[in-house]
C-alpha cells in the first residue's frame, strides 16, 4: 500500500450486512491507503438504523487522515483522489470522469426497491429467489449501466482496464446479485464474476467470516413511516428475520403488497397490519 504522510482510521460496521462501509473500505484498499479499521459494533444505534435500512443518514463509513474527518462514500472518495490521484479512483479523461461520476450518483442515491427487497447478506445465498416487479426494474437498469460502461469504455471494468470509484459502487450490488441468485445476460454475469473474484472483494468477503449470522438487537419493527415507506422497511426489516407490524395501508398497490407478503413467508415471520380490528 502506499504510505499516506499521516495515519489514518476507517470506522465501519458490519462486514456482512453493511454495502456503505463495502464501498469505502474498497474505496481505501484501491487508492493504496495504509489505515487502521475500526468497526462499530453492530448494537450501535446509528449502525443498527443504516443495517435495518430505517436512517436516511449515517456517519459510516468514516475515513480519518491526519487532521481531516471525511465521511459517505462520494466524498471519501473525492479526497482520496485529491491525495492519491496515481491511483486513478477517477479517470483522467474529462468525458469518461464524467460518466462514471454520474453512474456511481446514480447508485448513491437511487435504487431504493433494489435495495430494500435485496439486502445486503454476503453470507447467505438463495436459490431461485423470487425478485418482484420493483427490484426487476431497477435490477434491470444496473445491467443496462453495465453494458454501456462495458461497451462504451471496453472493459473489462466499468471505466476501462482498472477498477475506479464506479466499480467500488457497484460491488455490493454484485454481492447482492450473487446471494439472491439473480439472472443476468452473460456480459452483466461476468462482469459480477469478475467482480466478486478481485482480491480486495475477497478480503472484504474473509473479514466477515467471524461475524454472527444475524442481527439479534431486536426481536420485531414497528413500522409508522410515511405510506411509501411501508414497503420497503417491511421488506427489508424481514429480510433481517425480524417480525413486523406495519400501519395501515398496507402499501401503495398490490405489487408491493405481494412483496411483503413474499418476503414474511420466505422469513417465517409474522406480518401485521396495524388496523383496528385485525383479531376480530
Amino acid at each position: 500500500p502506499r504510505q499516506g504522510t499521516g495515519r489514518a482510521t476507517l470506522t465501519i460496521s458490519s462486514k456482512n450486512y453493511s454495502s456503505w462501509s463495502m464501498r469505502g473500505w474498497l474505496l481505501c484498499r484501491m487508492a493504496g491507503l495504509s489505515f487502521d479499521e475500526e468497526r462499530v459494533p453492530t448494537d450501535d444505534p446509528d449502525a443498527k438504523a443504516e443495517l435495518l435500512l430505517l436512517s436516511p443518514s449515517f456517519l459510516v463509513p468514516r475515513l480519518v487522515h491526519e487532521d481531516v474527518t471525511v465521511w459517505d462514500t462520494l466524498a471519501i472518495a473525492s479526497f482520496l483522489n485529491e491525495v492519491f490521484p496515481e491511483a486513478g479512483l477517477l479517470p483522467a479523461d474529462r468525458a469518461v470522469r464524467a460518466h462514471c461520476l454520474s453512474i456511481s450518483g446514480e447508485m448513491h442515491s437511487g435504487f431504493a426497491n433494489m435495495r430494500s427487497a435485496l439486502p445486503m447478506n454476503i453470507k447467505a445465498h438463495y436459490p431461485g429467489f423470487k425478485v418482484w416487479a420493483g427490484a426487476q426494474a431497477d435490477i434491470e437498469r444496473i445491467a443496462a449501466i453495465w453494458r454501456g460502461c462495458l461497451t462504451a469504455h471496453g472493459g473489462p471494468f466499468l471505466m476501462g482496464a482498472t477498477p475506479t470509484l464506479a466499480d467500488a459502487m457497484y460491488a455490493p450490488v454484485c454481492s447482492r446479485f450473487t446471494t439472491y441468485d439473480v439472472k443476468l445476460d452473460a456480459e452483466c454475469e461476468a462482469y459480477r464474476a469478475r467482480i466478486m473474484a478481485l482480491p480486495r472483494v475477497r478480503e472484504w468477503i474473509d473479514g466477515e467470516i467471524s461475524e454472527s449470522e444475524e442481527l439479534e438487537e431486536l426481536d420485531a419493527v414497528s413500522i409508522c413511516t410515511w405510506n411509501c415507506a411501508h414497503a420497503p422497511c417491511a421488506i427489508a426489516a424481514l429480510n433481517a428475520g425480524k417480525h413486523v407490524l406495519c400501519e395501515k395501508p398496507m402499501a401503495m398497490n398490490a405489487a408491493q403488497a405481494a412483496e411483503m407478503k413474499a418476503a414474511a413467508e420466505r422469513a417465517g415471520k409474522l406480518l401485521m397490519i396495524g388496523f383496528v380490528r385485525r383479531y376480530g
